[in-house]
């Protein structure tokens, strides 16, 4: 699925999630990069890996009470 990150309502990139893990599978649609969280960028580049990365510290857990 196709999903936006935002930076409050600032639109900073769109994302492509592959359902279920989560994986971070394209990034697409770069809007505002000065808005990207820190250390995503590599070479230049925004690293898909490190987005991943990122977006795991800041998910709800999937064990948390009320989850489906």
């Amino acid at each position: 699925m196709d999903y936006s990150l935002m930076h409050k309502n600032i639109p900073v990139i769109d994302l492509e999630l592959l359902d279920g893990s989560g994986s971070v599978m394209r990034l697409f649609n770069l809007q505002t990069p000065e808005h990207l969280p820190p250390g995503v960028m590599s070479g230049g580049e925004i690293c898909r890996k490190s987005m991943h990365k990122w977006l795991t510290g800041r998910a709800i857990p999937a064990g948390r009470d009320g989850i489906i």
